[in-house]
């Protein structure tokens, strides 16, 4: 397998010039956080299903560390949630899981326990404004990480059966 330098120089000037831009883009792709696997996806070269796993900070991926998704206590939490029940949950039964809620939240977070209840309580009432926006800050966090395509494995979504659940096909 011929070297980096070598390779370039079967390009001509104008090739090397565009091999440069190319070089110029991917870097500001991921200086501005983009991953590898993003950016594969969203020029249509990508490997194949990404492989994740829960982390302290949301989700990683073991096969590249470039690949996060930062998710704050209370995503965790949820995301968390989820990946405990691969049955699902129907959204207006989050209350019978209030206990587990407020475990796990206390396992991800160091904040004054009267806010850790209030934080579970706004998740589960009625109106599930507090569920709703989680989810869809979880998802967009997912898709910006992941793209849309390789993200659809591990975003939680509310399927026919009217439960929220994560497709745990490619979860490890």
């Amino acid at each position: 397998m011929m070297n980096h330098s070598a390779m370039l120089q079967i390009f001509d000037a104008r090739s090397r010039a565009s091999v440069a831009n190319i070089k110029a883009l991917l870097n500001d792709l991921r200086s501005r956080g983009y991953s590898n696997e993003a950016i594969l996806q969203a020029v249509g070269l990508s490997k194949g299903p990404v492989r994740m796993v829960l982390c302290p900070t949301g989700l990683s991926s073991p096969d590249d560390a470039s690949i996060r998704v930062r998710l704050n206590p209370i995503e965790r939490t949820l995301y968390t949630l989820f990946v405990s029940h691969p049955e699902g949950i129907d959204a207006k039964d989050l209350w019978s899981h209030y206990d587990e809620l407020l475990s796990i939240y206390r396992s991800q977070s160091v904040e004054d326990p009267s806010r850790l209840e209030d934080a579970v309580d706004a998740l589960c009432e009625d109106s599930r404004a507090a569920f709703h926006t989680n989810i869809s800050r979880i998802k967009r966090k997912i898709v910006d990480a992941l793209g849309p395509d390789a993200g659809k494995d591990y975003i939680i979504y509310r399927h026919k059966d009217g439960l929220y659940r994560i497709d745990m096909s490619n979860f490890k």
